[in-house]
C-alpha cells in the first residue's frame, strides 16, 4: 500500500508539473504568435511613443556623484572631452545607461564637469571652485505603446548635476553632470538599449563671466523580431541650474 502511494504521490506531482509548462508554453505562444501559429505582427509593431518630464522628486545618491566641492584630488575629472569659449569638459564623453535591457548600476556610470578651461595647468587642475550649488536633478519618462494599445517600454531615468560653481567670485559651472535609469520595464519579446554622450559646450555668458552651456544626448533602441526603433533626445544644462529638453 505505501508502495503504491509513494507510485501516485510521484505520478501526481509530474502531472502538476506537466501542467504548468504547459501553461507557460501556452502563455509564451498567446504573447507572441496567432493562433495558426504566424507571428502576430500587431503585438511587434509601434503604434506611439512620448518622453514626458515627471515632477521633481529629492534628490537621489548616485555612487559616483563626482563633485569639486567635496573632492579636492578632482579623481574622475581627468578625461578630456572638449574645450571651448573658456570652457573645458571633463570626464566621459559617452557612457551606457541600460545594456541588453539591464540599466546600468550608479557606480559604472560617466558623468561630465564643464569648468574654466584656465585652470588646466601641467594636464590637472591648480586650484578649487566654490559656491556649487546642492545636487539637482530632473527625471523623464520614455513609454512605447504597440497596436493593441499596450505599453512594451516604459522607460524612466533621471538627469544629476550640480551648478553655480564659481572660480574667484566669478561664472556658473557644472559639476558632475549624468544620466542614469531609474526603472525599465520591458514586454516579452522586445528589448531596448540606451546611451548618454557629450554633443557639445557653450558659453552662454560673457568673456569675463562665463556661464557653462551642456548638451547632453540621450539614444535609445527598441528591438524586436521585425524592426529595430531608434531615437535620440538632446538635453540642455546651464552653470544657473537650467535643464531642457530638446525637440519635444
Amino acid at each position: 500500500m505505501n508502495k503504491f502511494n509513494g507510485v501516485f504521490q510521484k505520478v501526481q506531482s509530474l502531472t502538476v508539473f506537466g501542467l504548468f509548462m504547459l501553461g507557460m508554453s501556452l502563455g509564451s505562444v498567446k504573447a507572441q504568435d496567432k493562433a495558426d501559429g504566424t507571428i502576430d505582427q500587431d503585438y511587434y509593431k509601434i503604434s506611439s511613443m512620448e518622453v514626458v518630464e515627471l515632477e521633481s522628486e529629492a534628490p537621489q545618491e548616485l555612487e559616483n556623484f563626482v563633485s569639486l566641492r567635496h573632492d579636492s584630488s578632482n579623481k574622475g575629472l581627468s578625461g578630456y572631452i572638449m574645450a571651448a569659449d573658456q570652457l573645458i569638459a571633463l570626464g566621459q564623453k559617452v557612457w551606457t545607461i541600460v545594456e541588453k535591457g539591464r540599466p546600468v548600476v550608479s557606480s559604472d556610470l560617466g558623468t561630465v564637469s564643464v569648468l574654466p578651461e584656465e585652470l588646466r595647468t601641467n594636464g590637472g587642475f591648480s586650484a578649487r571652485l566654490s559656491g556649487w550649488s546642492a545636487p539637482k536633478q530632473a527625471t523623464y519618462r520614455v513609454v512605447y505603446k504597440n497596436l493593441y494599445g499596450m505599453e512594451v517600454v516604459n522607460f524612466k531615468f533621471t538627469i544629476h548635476f550640480q551648478y553655480n560653481g564659481q572660480y574667484q567670485g566669478k561664472g556658473r559651472y557644472i559639476s558632475g553632470a549624468t544620466m542614469a535609469a531609474n526603472n525599465l520595464d520591458v514586454a516579452w519579446g522586445y528589448s531596448f538599449n540606451a546611451k548618454s554622450e557629450v554633443v557639445s559646450i557653450t558659453n552662454r555668458g560673457s568673456e569675463a563671466n562665463p556661464v557653462a552651456g551642456l548638451t547632453l544626448r540621450l539614444s535609445y533602441a527598441v528591438s524586436t523580431v521585425l524592426k529595430d526603433s531608434r531615437s535620440t533626445y538632446d538635453f540642455h544644462l546651464t552653470g544657473t541650474g537650467g535643464v531642457s529638453g530638446i525637440g519635444f
